[in-house]
C-alpha cells in the first residue's frame, strides 16, 4: 500500500513540477509543488528511506524559504516553512540524529517566535517542545552510555 502511495505521489509531483515550471510566479503552483515533495518525503520516511525523505523535505524547504522571503507577511508561507523544519526534525529523530533533530525543531520555534502572531503556532509549539525534550533526553542517555566507566581510586 505504501509503495502504491509512492507511485501516486511521484505522478503527483511530476504534474506539480510541470505546473510550477509553467507558472513560476504562481504561489499556488509553488505551494502545491512543496506539498508534493512533502508527500514523497512522508512516504519514503514510512518506507525507511531516510536519505530520500530528507532530500524531498529539503526540496520543499527551499521553495518554501523562497516564498516566505518574497512575502514576509504571508502567514501561510511562514507556517509552511515552520512545517518544513518540523519534518526535518522528525526525520532526524527517526534516524537517531538527536542533535540535528533538536536543531531543526529549534528552527521551527524561531519562525513561530518572530512571527507577528505567535499564537498562530500555539499547538504546534507545544508538540515541538515535547520533541525537543525527548530528543534531549535521548541525547543525554546516549552520552552517558558512551562515557567510559568511572575510575576507582586506589
Amino acid at each position: 500500500q505504501t509503495k502504491a502511495a509512492l507511485e501516486f505521489y511521484q505522478k503527483f509531483n511530476t504534474l506539480c513540477q510541470q505546473l510550477a515550471d509553467a507558472d513560476p510566479k504562481s504561489f499556488k503552483a509553488q505551494r502545491d509543488l512543496c506539498i508534493s515533495y512533502d508527500s514523497l518525503g512522508d512516504v519514503t520516511l514510512q518506507l525507511g528511506q531516510m536519505t530520500a525523505a530528507l532530500e524531498f523535505y529539503e526540496k520543499a524547504r527551499a521553495v518554501r524559504q523562497r516564498l516566505a522571503d518574497l512575502d514576509p507577511k504571508n502567514a501561510q508561507s511562514h507556517r509552511d516553512l515552520f512545517v518544513s523544519h518540523y519534518k526535518f526534525g522528525i526525520a532526524h529523530e527517526k534516524r537517531k540524529e538527536f542533535a540535528d533533530a533538536i536543531g531543526s525543531f529549534e528552527k521551527s520555534l524561531a519562525i513561530a517566535e518572530k512571527f507577528e502572531r505567535p499564537e498562530f503556532f500555539t499547538n504546534e509549539v507545544k508538540t515541538i517542545e515535547k520533541h525537543i525534550a525527548a530528543c534531549q533526553a535521548k541525547l543525554n542517555a546516549t552520552k552517558r552510555e558512551a562515557a567510559p566507566p568511572p575510575r576507582i581510586a586506589k
